[in-house]
């Protein structure tokens, strides 16, 4: 048996006060999988819960305070590959089955009090997740054909997750031409996950293990931001803003205990024009940056990422607002760009590298069209054109050449849709 439920109530506890949502999913997926050496059938079976619960207490029309929690639970399996039977046989004759849980908890409040130019917003979070992947059996090809492929399996990944977030907002919310905003966040978290691995070629007796690989990341980061602009017309609107940002990193992995500070400040500068009530262009330049980290498994550490990146658009509302359309163009150029890379000997274990640098280069655009008062069509896509124009002399990036795609970056993506709406009865 199959099934998916989901539901939503809506409770007013206190009149125009205080108010309870609580929405929920639970889903059962039985499997088509079966594992005839263990015995077991529809081995990728899957139990999934997630329930949410919000309430909103507003007491005056000052202050609003919004509480949020989300309790999610899947029991399932991780990705077999079948053979031409549809069944699953783990490597190296193990008769144990994959299966994988990914439970977590998430917490937030969020609190707003208006004064009488100005809101100040509070944003607390909390992040409590676990995951544990038993008996993982892949088959990974190291080699072209005709060469064998590498048999490897992890027994067993554990990882535990906690991280606690901080924000505070101040934001103008005045009607002159002049607007402002200013905060600040922070967050810290650890992540201590074990790793068992088998590895080696097809056979009961030639693979390697490899035992309580542990890793420990930690991080505490904080940030204080502002925006600010200025309307010179009714129509034309200019702004920048500015990010501090610091990063503290560290990696216990056993052998070594790596630690570090990564920081950066961001600004963006950007205006608008209103050329009517219906069409609005907008450009901005921006910089971007992601902090650098450590690796495990005796690899190096890798640096920070950066981005600088330019766009420009337009929006426009045509035919009585029956047709809205969305061009946009973007360019950026990376410094340092991150990837995964595989080891080069030993156990299927990935670490991070700078690869390079790149230039992006796309359009965003969008169609949507009210053909009459029940029918609409529209469509939406991206064309994206990446590329290396730089590649560093380094383990695990000997792949790339100048020229490559980035990795894991689509070319297009394009989606189409047609909406109908009716009633099955006429409302007296």
């Amino acid at each position: 048996l199959n099934y998916n439920l989901q539901g939503v109530v809506n409770i007013p506890l206190i009149e125009d006060e205080l108010g309870l949502r609580i929405s929920g999913t639970f889903n059962r997926d039985s499997g088509w999988i079966d594992q005839p050496t263990a015995d077991k059938e529809d081995v990728n079976d899957q139990a999934l819960n997630n329930i949410r619960i919000k309430t909103l207490w507003q007491p005056s029309e000052s202050l609003m305070v919004k509480a949020m929690a989300i309790i999610h639970r899947n029991d399932g399996s991780s990705n077999h590959q079948e053979d031409e039977d549809g069944n699953f046989t783990q490597p190296f004759n193990h008769t144990n089955f994959a299966s994988i849980e990914d439970n977590y908890e998430l917490y937030n409040i969020t609190a707003t009090y208006d004064f009488e130019s100005v809101q100040i917003l509070s944003s607390t979070g909390y992040l409590d997740l676990e995951n544990l992947i038993d008996g993982h059996g892949i088959l990974n090809p190291t080699a072209a054909p005709p060469a064998p492929p590498t048999h490897s399996e992890t027994i067993d990944s554990y990882r535990k997750h906690r991280a606690i977030s901080q924000e505070i907002r101040l934001i103008d919310t005045g009607d002159d031409d002049f607007q402002w905003s200013l905060g600040g966040y922070y967050e810290s978290g650890k992540s201590p996950r074990l790793t068992n691995v088998q590895f080696g070629t097809p056979g009961p007796d030639t693979f390697l293990i490899f035992n309580n690989i542990f890793r420990e990341p930690e991080y505490k980061q904080w940030a204080v931001f502002g925006d600010s602009n200025y309307a010179l017309t009714d129509q034309f609107k200019i702004g920048v803003g500015v990010r501090y940002f610091e990063d503290d990193r560290g990696l216990d992995d056993s052998r070594r205990i790596q630690s570090g500070t990564f920081d950066a400040v961001s600004p963006r500068a950007y205006m608008s024009y209103q050329v009517n009530e219906n069409i609005n262009t907008f450009a901005s330049v921006s910089k971007g940056f992601r902090s650098g980290g450590f690796n495990s498994v005796g690899q190096d550490p890798y640096e920070p990422e950066e981005l600088l990146s330019y766009e420009v658009g337009t929006k426009m509302s045509l035919l009585d607002d029956r047709l809205k359309a969305e061009l946009i163009y973007y360019y950026s150029e990376y410094t340092n760009y991150q990837i995964f890379a595989a080891l080069p000997v030993g156990p299927p274990l990935s670490f991070t590298r700078n690869a390079g640098d790149s230039e992006v280069e796309g359009l965003d655009f969008l169609l949507d069209w009210l053909v009459s008062d029940e029918w609409s069509i529209g469509i939406s896509g991206n064309i994206n054109d990446g590329e290396f124009v730089k590649v560093e002399a380094a383990p695990g990036t000997a792949a790339y050449i100048v020229g490559d795609d980035l990795p894991l970056s689509p070319e297009y993506k394009i989606s189409v849709w047609s909406n109908y709406n009716f009633s099955w009865r006429s409302r007296q």
